[in-house]
């Protein structure tokens, strides 16, 4: 049997970190959600173009926590 990272939410949807790998998966997640407009901070594009590129960034990470948290994660009963 394979160890899950996630949990369901008793009553809700989604999950939450239910083991030492869940919370990391978690912390890098909200690290680079911060770092990213840190590190687009210095580069020559105009406010759209970074706006774009931050959302996108996100939008990926986010896609990708989610993933993981959906195949590592202990379904509802």
């Amino acid at each position: 049997m394979k160890k899950e990272w996630f949990e369901a939410k008793e009553g809700e949807e989604g999950w939450h970190p239910c083991c030492w790998q869940g919370w990391i998966v978690t912390l890098i997640y909200i690290l680079l959600v911060i770092l990213i407009p840190v590190m687009l901070e210095n580069k020559n594009l105009d406010a759209p173009d970074k706006l774009l590129l931050i959302l996108i960034a996100i939008f990926i990470l986010t896609a990708v926590f989610i993933l993981i948290a959906y195949l590592k994660g202990r379904k509802s009963s």
